[in-house]
């Protein structure tokens, strides 16, 4: 029998702790080297139905780009904002298109100007009077923008996704008249950037999102993935022949390989202080209404969503040493199943022992676990 979904949830947490412990070695970031270090005398650890931990009382990096503990819960939350903008947008009768570019790339070709040189070129196209006809003519709105990095046999292979809103869906024409255009100024700008040639088959992509949100596309990333989640993403996709960041910092934990430890220092250094995702000014309210924007770090800090029912209250020089040693993850899947056990007997014998007007029961952690 497969693993359940929070057994698969389990053992990916257990895996990306005890990864962390190497990044925190060799990472020229003081905020990643502190992530998850307690930042108060108890760290809070609270748990609900969803049987989820919900950690508070430590240092947060937030990073989407390299960090193995913050991008998983900051990509997903930004998935969900772009999927609830959309799904609005689209039911109310709009459009969007999703839009891939990417250009050839060598073994030799480093990783932090090919990123800089395909930022700067894709700025190139969404500029002119050709695009702002083609602007007025889509009923254009604003893009969502993400970068996306792999590695593979050719070396580094940066490539930009760009999500454009529309007023409403565009046609089959349209859509076939924005690629030709797009692909043959991608192609002009490229050649002028020394960046390469591309193909009729290849570097351009233009997709329709429709209700299914892209269907067979998506499906090839993984089943039932959605726009959101193909634009944030990129942190877990594995390209065909290709390698995400973290697999390569994995390989080195693993290993020891000298390669995988110089790409990974090559990838922090050259995304450092950069933003993976953007959105065009007003898009955001646009899709979402008046709801606040959440920080990174925000966002880094809301693994668990549910309401507290148990929270399991850790001192501070024993969580950093679960920390140091990687354990973390050994230690919240065993809270996860004392606080399930927990709630379980008060739902069989009826007692209210999990809530009062205080908040949730609290139960005091020692020697490195329940």
């Amino acid at each position: 029998m497969g693993a359940t979904a929070t057994e698969a949830r389990q053992s990916k947490r257990l895996s990306r702790h005890a990864v962390k412990v190497v990044q925190r070695l060799i990472t020229a970031s003081r905020s990643s080297a502190l992530c998850w270090f307690p930042s108060s005398s108890t760290v809070s650890v609270d748990v609900g139905r969803q049987l989820t931990a919900q950690v508070s009382g430590v240092h947060r990096c937030g990073s989407g780009w390299s960090c193995l503990l913050c991008a998983p819960v900051v990509r997903s939350r930004r998935a969900e904002e772009i999927d609830q903008g959309l799904n609005r947008w689209l039911a109310a009768g709009g459009g969007a298109l999703l839009v891939t570019l990417t250009c050839s790339h060598g073994s030799a070709d480093a990783l932090e100007p090919r990123l800089a040189a395909m930022t700067s070129a894709l700025n190139s196209l969404l500029k002119g009077r050709a695009w702002n006809r083609f602007k007025v003519d889509l009923g254009y709105r604003g893009a969502i923008r993400a970068v996306e990095v792999t590695y593979g046999e050719n070396g580094w292979h940066p490539h930009n996704h760009a999500l454009f809103v529309l007023e409403q869906p565009a046609t089959e024409d349209q859509r076939q008249a924005l690629w030709r255009w797009i692909h043959d100024r991608w192609a002009s700008i490229l050649l002028r950037r020394g960046l390469g040639c591309i193909t009729e088959a290849y570097g351009v992509d233009v997709r329709q999102v429709t209700g299914d949100v892209l269907g067979q596309y998506l499906t090839k990333v993984e089943d039932g993935w959605s726009t959101g989640l193909e634009l944030t993403r990129g942190d877990v996709k594995n390209s065909k022949g290709g390698l995400v960041p973290f697999q390569i910092l994995g390989d080195y934990a693993a290993t020891g390989d000298v390669a995988s430890r110089a790409l990974w220092i090559e990838y922090e250094e050259a995304t450092f202080g950069k933003r993976w995702l953007r959105w065009t000014p007003g898009l955001r309210t646009l899709l979402l209404g008046c709801e606040a924007e959440q920080s990174d770090i925000e966002l880094a800090a809301s693994e668990g969503v549910d309401l507290a029912l148990v929270r399991w209250l850790v001192d501070a020089q024993e969580f950093a040493s679960h920390v140091r040693e990687g354990t973390t993850g050994v230690l919240l899947n065993d809270v996860e199943a004392a606080a399930g056990v927990v709630i379980l007997l008060s739902d069989l014998f009826g007692h209210q022992l999990l809530r009062s007007k205080t908040g949730p029961l609290l139960v005091a952690g020692k020697n490195r676990g329940p």
